[in-house]
């Protein structure tokens, strides 16, 4: 994964997109910042969530199989490029929301 893409498609979050990379050895999705934030608040996924040292922000992971479920409910608003896939949500990012879970990661 491109750390430096990661960082930047999250500097550049509105606070309603969810940008998904897959990470090369497990298969598994993985969403970081606000797009983290968003997916977790999503109902029916089998998450994975926890704080990175290493990019500085909080995470959540999903299986290749809970990725295709949401690509497949939502393919007309999921867009691909280089390997990063982007979603709208509808719903934004609570500010306040986001930095109490965030600090609960930690």
């Amino acid at each position: 994964m491109n750390r430096d893409l990661i960082t930047l498609n999250e500097v550049l979050n509105n606070g309603h997109s969810i940008y998904f990379y897959q990470e090369e050895l497990t298969g598994m999705w993985m969403t970081y910042g606000n797009s983290a934030y968003l997916l977790s608040q999503t109902d029916g996924l089998h998450t994975l969530s926890g704080y990175s040292e290493k990019m500085q922000m909080p995470y959540v992971c999903i299986t290749n199989a809970d990725f295709r479920k949401i690509a497949s409910e939502h393919a007309k608003l999921m867009e691909c490029r280089n390997g990063v896939y982007h979603l709208t949500a509808s719903l934004g990012v609570d500010t306040d929301g986001y930095q109490h879970w965030t600090e609960s990661l930690k």
